[in-house]
């Protein structure tokens, strides 16, 4: 069990937002499954990564892509400076369809130089699964991992605990417990 709940933990060290003792910063996390979508919800306190792909490992080997991912860049408003910001989606239709899109938004400032750096970003992935998923029924055993990318241009990767649905907290196998639904996690 202490496995499951371990961090793939890949630090290095040299950047401008590293910690004091030299290693990429902790991000903040917090889960949460809502009528057949789980959200997994990172927030970087010093705006150090992008998450690039956030995705549900399975402990029979599956991978469940996010079908939504949301970045929101926190701070003073960019004075100065033309903010980009991307947005992936996708999902099933009732009629057995699925679709994507992406989105691209671009702030431009109207007056004032300057500005100061993102104070923190905050990352959602939702998760729309489909019913009579094996997720439902092995919930606890599941993760969710980020894949983020440092200034460094170098990728990490980031797991914790997938949510356990209150349809699914039946009685756990003996020797499992129900993981936390935050926490912070090193990559």
């Amino acid at each position: 069990m202490a496995a499951l709940m371990s961090v793939l933990a890949a630090c290095a060290g040299g950047s401008q937002n590293a910690t004091d003792d030299g290693q990429d910063p902790s991000l903040t996390w917090e889960t949460s499954y809502e009528d057949g979508t789980v959200i997994a919800r990172l927030e970087d306190q010093r705006a150090h990564y992008r998450v690039d792909r956030v995705v549900l490992l399975g402990p029979r080997g599956e991978t469940i892509a996010s079908t939504e991912l949301t970045r929101e860049t926190l701070g003073d408003g960019g004075y100065g400076r033309v903010s980009p910001s991307v947005g992936v989606g996708g999902g099933y239709s009732s009629g057995g369809g699925f679709g994507t899109g992406i989105g691209l938004g671009l702030i431009f400032p109207l007056g004032g130089s300057g500005g100061a750096e993102p104070e923190a970003r905050v990352t959602t992935a939702r998760f729309r699964l489909p019913h009579q998923t094996p997720y439902e029924e092995s919930a606890a055993q599941w993760q969710v991992e980020a894949v983020l990318t440092n200034p460094e241009g170098e990728s990490r990767f980031a797991r914790f605990p997938a949510p356990v649905p209150q349809v699914a907290a039946q009685p756990l196998p003996e020797g499992i417990t129900a993981p936390p639904s935050s926490g912070q996690v090193r990559p």
